[in-house]
Formats: structure tokens, sequence, C-alpha cells
């Protein structure tokens, strides 16, 4: 018997590793033991797929159901309040995460590191990226949460996303900056980062409203926009930039922009 209906954990029992990533205090601990033991020994960070993908509340499956059949894939995604994402699956408990980057260490490897944390990966044969927490609400031996520390400030990942906005050589830029694991989302259309938005967070720095030795900036905030790329480029080996609605072109000018070295 579950703890919880379908999609109603009360959000008051989950901790936020990043925007919109909830789960219970015991799925976060194995999960970042997860995210730690492959790390050490595999050089490799993983991280939870943008949105809603470990607990998914009944509003967010219904989005994602709803996306799925607009795009002609139904079968993709749950039926709103059957989804293994919400909190409970057929009766049980159930807390399941979708990660983004599990091929970068092979199948075996990645269902090996899984079981040895808890996880079950293959439950869905057709989803390897799926894995379910069957005790979200059973803290594994020697993890606990101290009580003097939020939720948010015990578990907040190295990944969470930092965000910046302004007019870039004329352009209106939005970028989304994962520090942690030197991933960058850029688009250039108000509409796209309305849809970025809504699973990354909103845009935390405007530098159009930047003040710099007393005074508003007068270029749109291109200049600083363009020193945090190449920051981002200099801080992260390796960066990832993802752009789907943008053109070879831009992608080539952010890739300019984040090699191009900080200028003063």
């Amino acid at each position: 018997m579950s703890r919880f209906p379908n999609g109603q954990v009360p959000r008051n029992l989950l901790v936020e590793l990043a925007p919109y990533h909830w789960m219970p205090a015991a799925t976060a601990v194995r999960w970042k033991s997860l995210v730690e033991d492959i790390r050490r020994n595999e050089g490799v960070t993983m991280y939870i797929t943008p949105g809603k993908n470990a607990y998914r509340d009944y509003e967010g499956q219904v989005f994602a159901r709803n996306n799925a059949c607009a795009e002609g894939r139904c079968n993709d995604a749950a039926v709103p309040r059957t989804s293994s994402h919400g909190g409970e699956y057929q009766g049980r408990d159930s807390l399941a995460i979708d990660v983004a980057n599990w091929a970068e260490i092979g199948q075996r490897k990645w269902y090996d590191y899984c079981r040895k944390h808890g996880f079950e990966p293959g439950f869905f044969d057709w989803e390897p990226w799926h894995i379910i927490d069957w005790s979200p609400w059973t803290m594994p031996a020697g993890g606990k949460v101290p009580s003097s520390t939020t939720t948010r400030d015990l578990f907040q990942e190295d990944e969470m996303p930092d965000s910046m906005f302004a007019v870039v050589d004329g352009v209106p830029s939005w970028c989304w900056l994962n520090w942690g694991e030197g991933t960058l989302y850029a688009v250039h259309t108000q509409k796209d980062a309305d849809w970025i938005g809504s699973y990354m967070g909103s845009i935390r720095t405007d530098f159009r409203k930047a003040i710099v030795n007393g005074a508003p900036v007068t270029d749109g905030g291109g200049d600083l926009y363009k020193n945090k790329l190449a920051m981002f480029g200099i801080l992260c080996p390796v960066v990832k930039i993802n752009g789907s609605s943008l053109t070879e072109a831009d992608l080539a000018r952010i890739k300019a922009l984040v090699n191009s070295g900080v200028t003063s």
C-alpha cells in the first residue's frame, strides 16, 4: 500500500535538487550517492533530465501526456495518476528519475551502479534512462538529514542552473548555464525562453539593468553577457552547447563567445 495517492505527495515532504527536480530525502540520498560513485570511478557526472523528471505531480503528468500526444507519441508518457514518477505505482511507493546522460558510461555499467545504490533500472526495458526507487521513504543506512539544515541547502546540486539575459549585438539572448555539468542552453526568442524557463527556472540576471562603475550599461548588457560566457568556457573544461531552435550560425557564434576569453 502506497503512502500517498499518485501525484499527490505533499511538497513539504520533498527536497528540490534543482528546478523541478523534487524527491523524498531518502531518494535524494541514494541519488547523491549514485552520482558521486560514478563521478569518482568513471569521471562522468550524471544529471537528471531538465523538467519534472524526478517526482512528477498530477499537473506535471498532464503536461507530459499532452505534450507527448501532441507530437503523436502518447505511449511515451503515462496516463495521469499512473506514472511511476508520481510517488505511487500499481499500489507501491515509487519515485522514478529520468537521467539524461546515462549512455555516457554504457548500459551495463549504468545498470550495475543503479542497483548498487538502491535503484531499479530497466523496469521499462525501452527506457534505460528511467530508474525507480521503490523505497523512497526509507532512509538508506548511514543517510540522514540534519535537523539544523534546510533540505534545499543540504541537497542543492552542483548543476543548479545559472541564467542570464541581454541584448547581444542587437539580438535578444537568453542563456542557462549548468556550471557543474558544463552544459549551456541558449535561445533567442521569448517563446523559447518561456518554454525552457518553465522547467529550468526563470532568468536570474538581466544584464540590461546592470550597473558598472556606478553607471547603467548602455549596450543592452551584451559585454557582460559575453564575458560570462567566456568565463564559463574557462572554468568548464568541456562545454556542451544546446540550442535546438538556433541556426548553425547562431551555435557557432555562441561557441566562439565561450572560447573567446574574458575582456576587461
